[in-house]
């Protein structure tokens, strides 16, 4: 799907893949390297999803893979240590396109009622926030509806 171009960042890429022999059976699939001491997202999905949250990405699988090295950048102060990083999977049941490919107009409409409705029930039934509204998280699903 893509992934994110950055000097110092989460270094996050999404991939589809679906079910062994079952290829209606799609997923997302976000690898990251997150600070540790911060919440994952594989926890706060579960929990959203866990609570009937409509309209955002559903839970299916989390895992921390592994621990990341630490990362030096050079300056010309010299080296700069970065904190360690967890390398974390998680996986999504929803799969969508990037909004700014939606196929029409109605799309792209249905779509933006979708993520207020899927905003709205973030913060109304599991307490949460979504605070990274980005092109690249705001979704058309396959019923050309927004998720």
């Amino acid at each position: 799907m893509k992934g994110a171009r950055c000097i110092a960042g989460r270094a996050t890429t999404c991939s589809k893949a679906h079910r062994e022999g079952d290829p209606d059976a799609v997923f997302a699939v976000q690898d990251s390297g997150q600070y540790p001491e911060r919440d994952d997202e594989g926890g706060l999905l579960r929990e959203a999803t866990g609570k009937g949250a409509v309209r955002a990405a559903r839970y299916y699988y989390y895992e921390a893979v592994r621990q990341a090295a630490l990362f030096r950048v050079s300056n010309q102060a010299g080296s700069d240590v970065l904190p360690n990083r967890v390398h974390r999977r998680v996986i999504l049941f929803d799969y969508g396109i990037p909004i700014y490919r939606a196929a029409s107009r109605q799309a792209l409409l249905g779509a933006l009622v979708d993520c207020i409705e899927g905003h709205e029930s973030l913060r109304q039934k599991a307490g949460l926030l979504h605070w990274d509204i980005s092109i690249g998280n705001v979704m058309v699903g396959d019923d050309n509806r927004g998720s």
